[in-house]
């Protein structure tokens, strides 16, 4: 993995990422007034998470699809067979990217779906504790050389920070929770309220503090 690593690097994506999603996510963490009691806290651990994220052990490192959500998912059910698209942030890195990308975004999918639901209360419903048990189960059964090297307890704290981010980037960015005139949401995006964004970024501001985790289960 250290040879791939050297030789499979996504620079592009990685600047991106530095770019649209690291910056963008700092100045939106420190404007809001939601989360102006926590502001530097969060955006130190943010930049805290982007200073080790690509510099970590090469040891604990395999290749990652970078972008995965339902959406680059396409699922035959009559044939029961899974296929994954859109790999421009395909990359070599920590597992986490993987597991807390997708983990984020079931979880405000469930909220769309559920209305009633209170991440807060139950910050771990039931599809996500689906998919995480589902991807420890077959990682461990089919490749347990690689679980072992691949799930440590530096794994599970940076999953968490990670789905934090991810969680926080989309409702700051008006992904899953839009406020203001127009209630009609742009292409691609899922309009809730502005009452799911003062549920999701308390939510989300404790995972990136590492407050709190569910991502335990993949050990």
């Amino acid at each position: 993995m250290q040879v791939l690593g050297r030789h499979f690097v996504n620079t592009p994506a990685r600047e991106f990422l530095g770019s649209v999603f690291y910056d963008v996510l700092r100045g939106r963490l420190a404007e809001h007034p939601l989360l102006a009691h926590d502001r530097q806290e969060l955006v130190d651990a943010v930049n805290g998470f982007a200073s080790v994220v690509h510099v970590a052990d090469a040891g604990s490192k395999t290749i990652l699809f970078g972008d995965l959500w339902s959406g680059s998912v396409l699922f035959d059910p009559k044939e029961r067979i899974v296929n994954i698209v859109d790999l421009e942030f395909a990359d070599v890195g920590l597992i986490f990217a993987d597991v807390a990308h997708f983990a984020a975004h079931l979880l405000p999918t469930h909220f769309l779906c559920n209305r009633s639901y209170n991440p807060i209360a139950d910050p771990c419903p039931e599809t996500t504790v689906a998919f995480l048990q589902a991807y420890r189960e077959t990682l461990e059964a089919e490749y347990p050389d690689a679980y072992r090297r691949l799930v440590s307890p530096q794994t599970v704290g940076l999953s968490a920070v990670f789905f934090g981010m991810e969680i926080a980037r989309d409702v700051l960015t008006g992904y899953w929770c839009r406020c203001g005139e127009s209630p009609s949401p742009k292409d691609g995006e899922l309009a809730l309220s502005c009452e799911c964004a003062d549920l999701l970024l308390p939510f989300a501001a404790d995972f990136i503090k590492g407050k709190t985790s569910f991502f335990a289960m993949l050990q």
